[in-house]
């Protein structure tokens, strides 16, 4: 499960202010201090530098001790957390130490948990005259999906190495009949930055390859649309950067999740705090958030959910409110020859595929990519062959030539 990041509200109003230059996060872990003094400093805003110092003793004691001011933030396994929130008598005591603290859920893609982090397994003793009988009562409550993410998780930290000194993290989650997974960290002062689908697509000999993004997409133009959003109590969903005006001059919301690493870094570079993503996996990522009883203790709410979009989107967490239009640009003679010489596309959105289908009929015919996320299931939805990657570097990588 998820790390998250606890800080107190009045630090994320002196980051905000700039008042904070180095940020002082209390955790013990080689695997977090690595990936949190490399980047977790684009995730929040002025982009002050992230310094690590010990942080020991059980979860209540590390609350304690943000509170106590020793740290600016900390940062604690979110299982451990939940578990607490979940006991009559131990989220009595959570409830009075999270008092007037903020959180961050931090994304899997960028700071992968612990293999197995978050999994619980039950022993039983084979011999035992009931074990039969036992074996059927812990069916109940066997989940094989988790299992099977967390056989993974183990199997890919043992081949780095093991052992609870290796500053790797190993993130493996269940999506669509398949799994993404997730490797970062340092060993032997080289890099690992892993971020892949299993099964994988298989890689292709592309001609020549369109990446959706505004640099590749000439055809199509995001227009901010001139609206003024009352944004008070709401949970609110940025599908894209394009959102930011409409978030801008509004007032302070209740929470704020982004669609990608990439929308929530301009969001922290914009002054804002992110509190979480749907990390490219849509919006079921941000469903399952809705059921923790840890948010709940925190926030005190339950959430409610406004998703600002694009004309014509839908959302299954709540109402949308259109943020931005896509025009559709004239493009060059030379643009037109490249669309119909290139045999492997990858798109950001259904939409925008969509579109350049009506321009340039002849791309159906050609391989059609995309992210696992919302995208995804509305290529599946309308038929259309789609390979899913886990992002436009997995898409690079299989497409080379």
């Amino acid at each position: 499960g998820h790390d998250i990041l606890l800080i107190p509200k009045k630090n994320i109003e002196a980051l905000k202010a700039g008042r904070i230059k180095e940020l002082i996060v209390g955790t013990s872990s080689p695997r977090r201090i690595t990936n949190l003094e490399n980047q977790l400093s684009s995730f929040v805003p002025s982009n002050p530098k992230i310094s690590t110092k010990m942080l020991r003793g059980n979860v209540n004691t590390r609350v304690q001790k943000l509170q106590d001011g020793d740290y600016h933030a900390i940062v604690l396994a979110m299982p451990g957390l939940e578990r607490l929130a979940h006991g009559l008598e131990s989220q009595i005591e959570l409830k009075r130490l999270l008092i007037d603290l903020d959180f961050m859920i931090l994304p899997a893609s960028k700071f992968p948990w612990a293999a197995s982090q978050g999994a619980l397994a039950i022993e039983m003793n084979k011999d035992n005259s009931k074990a039969s009988q036992l074996a059927q009562i812990l069916k109940t409550v066997h989940h094989e999906k988790t299992q099977d993410a967390v056989k993974r998780e183990r199997k890919a930290f043992n081949q780095y190495g093991g052992g609870c000194h290796l500053a790797v993290g190993v993130a493996v989650i269940a999506s669509k009949d398949r799994f993404i997974h997730s490797h970062r960290g340092v060993k032997d002062d080289q890099s690992i930055e892993e971020l892949y689908l299993e099964p994988a697509p298989k890689k292709v000999r592309a001609q020549n390859v369109f990446e959706g993004m505004p640099h590749d997409d000439k055809l199509l133009k995001k227009i901010p649309s001139k609206v003024n959003v009352d944004l008070k109590d709401k949970d609110v969903f940025a599908t894209s950067s394009n959102v930011f005006d409409a978030i801008s001059s509004t007032t302070k919301t209740r929470g704020l999740w982004a669609a990608g690493t990439k929308t929530w870094q301009k969001l922290a570079s914009a002054n804002h705090w992110v509190n979480g993503a749907a990390d490219s996996l849509g919006e079921d990522q941000l469903k399952e958030f809705e059921k923790s009883k840890l948010l709940k203790l925190l926030r005190g709410h339950d959430f409610n959910w406004l998703v600002l979009s694009a004309e014509d989107a839908s959302s299954q967490l709540g109402p949308v409110i259109e943020t931005y239009t896509r025009q559709t640009q004239q493009v060059t003679d030379q643009f037109k020859e490249n669309i119909e010489v290139i045999s492997d596309f990858f798109w950001t959105s259904y939409p925008q595929y969509k579109t350049y289908l009506e321009h340039f009929p002849s791309i159906h015919a050609k391989r059609q990519w995309c992210g696992l996320g919302k995208t995804y299931d509305a290529f599946v939805s309308a038929k259309v062959d789609v390979i899913p990657v886990s992002g436009i570097l997995e898409f690079r990588k299989m497409t080379q030539s």
